[in-house]
Parts: C-alpha cells; sequence; structure tokens
C-alpha cells in the first residue's frame, strides 16, 4: 500500500484549490521523477538470526531485515473454497486449519 507523505498531501490541496486543473503531462512528469528517485535511493539490508518483532522492525527508515534460513510453504487446500470470511460460514475461517500430507 502506498503511503502519501506530507508533501504529497500538500501538493494535493494545492492542486485541489486551484481553478484550473494542472496538466496532465506536468503530473505524470512529477510521478516519473518521484518514481526514478525511489527506485534509485539505496535500500539497507540487515541480516537477522530470527524472526523479528514488531518493535525490532523498522517503520520509519528505508531498512529491510532479512531472514535467514527461511522456507516458504504455499499450499492449495482441497476445498478451500469452503473458506469464508461472511457471516454465513464465518467458523471455517476461525478455526485452525490443519492440513495432512497428500490431502492438500
Amino acid at each position: 500500500m502506498e503511503r502519501f507523505t506530507a508533501a504529497d498531501v500538500l501538493a494535493l490541496a494545492e492542486i485541489a484549490k486551484a481553478k484550473t486543473p494542472p496538466k496532465i503531462s506536468a503530473l505524470l512528469e512529477d510521478v516519473r521523477e518521484s518514481s526514478r528517485s525511489e527506485l534509485a535511493s539505496k535500500v539497507d539490508v540487515d541480516d537477522v538470526d530470527h524472526i523479528p518483532s514488531l518493535g525490532e522492525m523498522y517503520v520509519d527508515k528505508r531498512t529491510w531485515l532479512r531472514v535467514s534460513p527461511v522456507v516458504a510453504v504455499a499450499a492449495d487446500l482441497k476445498n478451500s473454497t469452503a473458506l469464508s470470511t461472511g457471516d454465513k460460514y464465518v467458523n471455517t475461517s476461525a478455526r485452525p486449519t490443519k492440513p495432512r500430507p497428500g490431502q492438500a
């Protein structure tokens, strides 16, 4: 999810106040420049040997925490379309689902 800075919000407020809308090409150029800047900036990566707690994670600076070794498992559970978060079948998703070998 994209987060807006205070400068972005102020720029949008100024655009809203303007009597004539800005040119699309000027808006696209602003986005292009800010995207280039974002992609060119360095991201620091810190190696950790445990799953970090929320307090160890950063929200105020551009630093990633790399956990090693990590194994990611993806499974398509059989009959998973019966799982629901709606009112009618909420209990199907409210309790843990334990797949067994050969049944996923």
